[in-house]
């Protein structure tokens, strides 16, 4: 019969413990942060083009308030030095009061439910935005440093 030798293996080392139960993760992790983080790439708003950088010192196209004589369409788009008719929708704006300043109609802030009606138009390009805010300016000049009343607005 054989000698058993002195340097026989020991027992095997413990298994490292197991990962924590995704139950317990999900305790702790919103369900929705679970969902955003394993979402496939595409699954997020991606936009066909890149979106154009923004010059903050050009006026913005968008809506406009408009209000007074530039409600009147022909006076709009002679002020734009557009051909075509405009298209302006009827609105008002809460907040704000008129008043004269000379010969010209003003806006200032108003009481909460004072409005002003006048008139939204859709400024298409920023060259149309610079010349609507050039007339302004020429009209206003030293009233708009001094004070801050606008005669038009962006609308909201």
């Amino acid at each position: 019969m054989g000698v058993m030798s002195h340097n026989t293996p020991g027992p095997p080392p413990p298994a490292p413990s197991l990962p924590p139960s995704l139950h317990k993760k999900q305790s702790r992790e919103s369900p929705f942060i679970l969902k955003v983080r394993n979402a496939p790439e595409d699954w997020f708003y991606q936009p066909s083009e890149p979106p154009v950088q923004a010059d903050l010192f050009e006026p913005p196209t968008g809506p406009y308030f408009v209000y007074g004589t530039l409600m009147d369409p022909r006076m709009l788009a002679n002020v734009l030095e557009i051909e075509e008719k405009l298209e302006l929708r009827p609105a008002k704006i809460v907040g704000y009061s008129r008043k004269l300043w000379g010969q010209y109609p003003a806006m200032q802030d108003g009481l909460q439910d004072a409005e002003v009606s006048g008139a939204v138009y859709h400024v298409q390009s920023v060259a149309h935005a610079t010349r609507l805010a050039e007339y302004e300016t020429k009209q206003l000049q030293s009233q708009i440093m001094s004070h801050s009343v606008y005669r038009w607005k962006r609308a909201c």
